[in-house]
């Protein structure tokens, strides 16, 4: 026979803390290889995001994070939009020297 024994006291308590990205990195790397103002304000959300996470705010954390990543997101297109219209316009709007030379 099997006796279950009980004993008097706290259970313990599971906090399960909502996690948080840490987005500083893709938002320095936003900053540098696409839209810098775009970026630069993922930079900021994202050092916002840390010290919320630091000082226990995971609310905050959690809120400034989604900022940063919606921040660098745009930063990533804005990027790419640059890039295809520099191509865009060194390929097909800029006259060659070819059509410029008199012969």
């Amino acid at each position: 026979m099997t006796s279950v024994v009980r004993q008097p006291g706290v259970a313990p308590t599971v906090v399960n803390r909502a996690q948080y990205r840490d987005w500083m990195a893709p938002a320095v790397l936003s900053c540098l290889c696409c839209f810098w103002p775009t970026g630069l304000c993922a930079i900021i959300a994202a050092s916002n995001a840390n010290q919320a996470a630091e000082a226990g705010d995971v609310i905050e954390a959690e809120r400034q994070s989604r900022s940063a990543r919606t921040h660098v997101i745009v930063s990533v297109i804005l990027g790419i939009i640059g890039i295809i219209l520099i191509i865009v316009f060194q390929v097909f709007l800029q006259p060659s020297n070819d059509m410029n030379r008199i012969h």
